[in-house]
């Protein structure tokens, strides 16, 4: 994208990530308790970007959009790439921005941006996704682990926030075995990222146990 590239404020979009930028102006203007941007080993000069571009935003968000999801896995927020157009899409459409303004050529344009909006509304209504978004599903699933079978496995304690996870985690215990169920359901990629040393398959082998005993 040339936007990325050219202009006086381009380097405030290089020095934030695409991905920590869709994050944070989501929870700015979506959802409080998204906290995957806190994620982020350098928050300071993303924040003061941030702050300091803020008649950037909207077109920063739609050029998330048209991005190589790929790109955009490449992250350190626990978030897919397809996640991360999510989040743009969820935070544009508070800003009267509609998604599809980049394309203007592509007549039927309107309709497909019009299923994600209504499936970002749905991951807000539920509490069981919201509370995953939070705590991280492979970051949940490791603490739950750790609680329920085996007090020696660690690993959710290489997650870089700590505080608010366990908060999340804490206060919302008895939606712990839906939340459980939901991450045997996700697709193996959306699980892969993440900072635990842990892979897809342990995340749901370690999430089929700990439902087991719950039962």
């Amino acid at each position: 994208m040339s936007m990325q590239t050219e202009g006086p404020d381009s380097a405030k979009f290089r020095t934030m990530g695409a991905s920590w930028f869709a994050s944070r102006a989501y929870h700015d203007r979506v959802d409080r308790s998204h906290l995957n941007w806190q994620g982020a080993s350098t928050l300071q000069s993303r924040m003061s970007a941030y702050a300091n571009s803020t008649e950037h935003h909207a077109e920063w968000l739609r050029a998330i959009l048209d991005m190589n999801p790929i790109l955009l896995a490449k992250n350190d927020l626990d978030l897919t790439g397809e996640e991360v157009k999510d989040l743009a899409r969820g935070a544009l459409s508070t800003m009267g921005q509609a998604a599809a303004t980049t394309k203007p050529a592509r007549g039927p344009e309107p309709r497909p941006t019009t299923a994600p909006a209504a499936k970002k509304t749905k991951v807000a209504d539920s509490p069981e996704e919201k509370k995953l978004r939070t705590m991280g599903a492979s970051w949940f699933v490791s603490r739950a682990y750790h609680d329920h079978v085996d007090a020696s496995h660690l690993n959710w304690q290489n997650a870089k926030t700590l505080q608010p996870r366990m908060s999340s985690y804490a206060s919302s215990t008895e939606r712990h075995a839906e939340c459980l169920r939901m991450v045997l359901d996700m697709n193996p990629k959306r699980l892969a990222h993440n900072s635990l040393g842990l892979s897809p398959e342990q995340i749901k082998d370690m999430a089929r146990r700990t439902l087991a005993k719950m039962a």
